[in-house]
């Protein structure tokens, strides 16, 4: 009788094994089934992105992987890491990329990433608007233009970080092809910025600004992309030049700040009822004449250069700040919105410091105080591109759901359950890693700076990658 009970409690013990093994297969099956449609549901939503957008999230890559980049650059030189042994345990294929010589050739494709995407855009969101039909053959060329643009950005940032085609004869053939595809799909873009457009429609003071700061922009490329292949070709390098092409890149970062508010304005009466107050219009050509002003002072003799290099930034600034006030003046739309808002009135507060301390740091000579403030001035470069990018980011989710999907934005924020933590969460981060910056400069390195700045890096990026999922 014992042997009979061993044995059907074998057989039941086999029996239920096999039952709880067949039902974790049938549970894995359904898991990766799962994963599949959620892998197979994001593609097809990527794939139904317009172009304009998909360009937009690459160049919001791109800025991601440069700027990262750039602060391990910094954190590095930081440490002295290369003078306390521990360079042995880099690889050299890091050390090579990781250079200032190599790095900072990527910054003036980079900064023109915020400024290109808010161009695709606004042509992305005005065709919307005024009902352009897609297989326009305009808007087709505007397509390709965008394109060819992203292309020509992702192989400059490439050729930034020492992944490059060169030849003996012909020299650096990727920087040579990136700026070539760079201006031509940007001059496509400004040519769209006065085609790509219904007549029905008349042209706002908005739109008149945002076209002269665009041009602006595509002039300043061609003369400094100009100037750097004459350089190359005849071999020269005149001092003079050099500090005429810094004063004409400064001038265009100028335009970046003010294409932002312009860019929310111009779409502003689709996304709410209430109007802005009247003096605005005047304000915004106000900003554009010193946008220009502050642009081309490196033409303009001693001594009235003097005098436009300090009362150029003072109106462009005091201007500026009386159009984000009356941004203010109305009710945000949505939590995005009031978010660009604060990132608004912080990056014109950055760029305000990172002028002065560049101005300053031009008359003082080569001591420790002085390179100190060069790497602080380059770390807050990294920490305005990467506000830029998520203001377009937030602008885009904002008028993306307003126009193209036609639902309200708060709606549309609302029902991805991690959005709006992670809206506020980035915001945070960024404001953290520009106080933390700019304490570092004044006091003494210590622990707890160097952790917030790793912190406030790391959160600002997952929250980029949060907001461009949630963009797919």
């Amino acid at each position: 009788m014992r042997k009979y009970f061993f044995s059907f409690l074998l057989i039941f013990i086999f029996c239920i094994s096999q039952q709880l093994v067949e039902s974790q297969q049938l549970e894995s099956q359904s898991q990766q089934e799962d994963i599949i449609s959620f892998l197979q549901n994001g593609i097809d939503k990527t794939a139904s992105l317009p172009i304009a957008a998909k360009c937009f999230l690459w160049l919001v890559g791109v800025t991601v992987g440069v700027t990262l980049c750039l602060h391990l650059l910094e954190r590095l030189k930081y440490f002295e890491i290369y003078n306390e042994g521990i360079e042995n345990n880099i690889p050299i294929s890091i050390k090579q990329i990781l250079t200032p010589s190599t790095l900072m050739k990527g910054k003036h494709a980079l900064s023109l990433i915020p400024i290109i995407s808010i161009i695709m855009l606004f042509l992305l969101f005005r065709a919307k608007t005024q009902l352009i039909p897609e297989d326009n053959s305009d808007y087709l060329t505007l397509l390709i233009s965008m394109q060819l643009t992203t292309f020509g950005i992702i192989i400059l940032a490439l050729n930034a970080m020492s992944i490059r085609v060169e030849s003996v004869i012909f020299g650096n053939i990727s920087d040579f092809i990136g700026k070539i595809m760079l201006i031509i799909g940007y001059s496509i873009l400004i040519w769209a910025l006065f085609e790509v457009r219904s007549q029905k429609y008349k042209v706002e003071v908005t739109e008149k600004c945002f076209i002269s700061v665009s041009i602006l922009i595509l002039i300043c490329e061609v003369i400094v992309t100009s100037v750097q292949i004459i350089q190359r070709v005849f071999e020269i390098n005149f001092e003079s030049i050099n500090e005429i092409m810094n004063e004409i890149d400064t001038g265009a970062s100028f335009s970046t700040l003010f294409m932002i508010p312009l860019f929310y304005i111009h779409f502003f009466p689709w996304s709410s009822k209430a109007t802005l107050p009247d003096i605005t219009n005047i304000l915004l050509i106000l900003v554009t004449i010193a946008v220009f002003i502050q642009t081309i002072r490196a033409f303009i003799p001693n001594p009235i250069h003097s005098f436009v290099t300090v009362i150029a930034p003072l109106f462009f600034y005091s201007c500026l700040a009386v159009v984000i006030y009356c941004i203010t003046t109305v009710a945000p739309p949505s939590i995005a919105i009031l978010n660009v808002e604060i990132l608004m009135g912080s990056i014109a507060l950055l760029e305000l410091i990172s002028y002065a301390l560049e101005e300053s740091n031009g008359k003082e000579s080569k001591s420790e105080q002085s390179e100190k403030l060069c790497q602080t001035i380059r770390s807050l470069f990294g920490a305005k591109q990467r506000a830029y990018i998520i203001s377009i980011l937030l602008l885009y989710i904002h008028f993306y759901s307003e126009l193209i999907l036609k639902e309200h934005p708060e709606n549309h924020i609302k029902n991805i359950w991690y959005l709006p933590f992670i809206i506020y969460f980035t915001t945070f981060c960024l404001f953290l890693n520009m106080f933390c910056l700019i304490v570092e400069f004044f006091v003494e390195e210590n622990s707890l700076t160097n952790f917030a700045i790793g912190f406030a890096i790391s959160g600002v990026h997952v929250g980029l990658a949060c907001l461009v999922l949630a963009c797919l």
